[in-house]
């Protein structure tokens, strides 16, 4: 496989630009991609998020010693990367741009699909990891009940989800999420889709407060002219704490459930059916 070099470097947004227009929005999208590629495998949030996922496997996973993953969202790659170290993972994503820089890590098993049309054959995967994917749905159900298809009996569903509608801000906008849940709001949903949980907890406490006062003081509805400031890529020590503070809560949440956070995670389990699933390889549907 050739990889793709971008020597272009990161610079902010022209100003001017209106970030409402079509226009403007792929040419944010593209900048936020890249941004994400150079830095998510040291941002405080997404060394949170790969945490949070293996105390949660290392608790509730299941007994396979190398399981089939499936990440869906997987953005470019750093989650992705990630559960390929213990697992044979894949991944899938809508965006073009996501799947060329998961390539560009040199993950192969990527594909371009749409999480309420998955391309794969029933009772594929021992897990189906879905990281802040399902607030961008319309139809969250339907692509819960696509992972309840493709999940193996016996398999796992790692969820999470950004919480409260009461914490939406021009941000939720600019990232073209549908909505904010509550715990009850999720695992209803997951149930809804043939799921049994098994753990439910708020996430993100250390950041809930801060949160919860840039929005009521209406700082999160105006525009800012630094996106990494708006993406909290904040400078490298406040990194490092908060990504120390996030990962202890990581370990925590293994052992118990928080009342409160700016996210949600759900683990839930496909109880088996009458009869047991073929231990295929994870083939792609044939077209028809």
């Amino acid at each position: 496989m050739t990889t793709v070099t971008i020597e272009k470097p990161l610079k902010a947004m022209p100003a001017g630009i209106d970030r409402r227009s079509r226009l403007a929005r792929e040419t944010m999208e593209e900048y936020v991609y890249r941004l994400y590629h150079q830095e998510e495998d040291h941002w405080w949030w997404a060394q949170g998020r790969r945490s949070l996922l293996v105390n949660l496997w290392k608790r509730y996973g299941g007994n396979g010693a190398h399981p089939r993953i499936l990440e869906i969202g997987c953005g470019t790659g750093g989650m992705l990367k990630e559960l390929s170290r213990w697992s044979t993972a894949y991944g899938a994503d809508i965006a073009p741009e996501a799947v060329k820089y998961c390539r560009q890590r040199g993950l192969d098993t990527v594909a371009l699909a749409d999480a309420t049309a998955l391309p794969y054959r029933r009772e594929q995967f021992d897990a189906v990891v879905c990281v802040d994917v399902l607030e961008h749905l319309e139809d969250d159900v339907g692509s819960l009940q696509e992972i309840y298809e493709v999940c193996k009996t016996g398999g796992r569903l790692i969820a999470t989800v950004p919480a409260f509608q009461f914490l939406w801000s021009r941000r939720d906008i600019d990232l073209h999420h549908k909505r904010r849940y509550t715990l009850e709001e999720i695992k209803g949903r997951i149930e809804k889709a043939g799921f049994t949980i098994l753990k439910a907890s708020y996430i993100n406490l250390p950041v809930f407060f801060p949160l919860l006062m840039l929005v009521k003081t209406g700082q999160l509805s105006q525009r800012t002219l630094s996106i990494k400031l708006d993406y909290a890529l904040v400078p490298p020590v406040i990194n490092r704490l908060l990504a120390q503070i996030i990962e202890y809560e990581a370990r925590l949440i293994r052992h118990t459930d928080l009342p409160i956070g700016t996210s949600i995670v759900c683990v839930a389990l496909k109880k088996a059916p009458a009869e047991a699933s073929l231990q295929t390889p994870p083939l792609l549907k044939l077209a028809a």
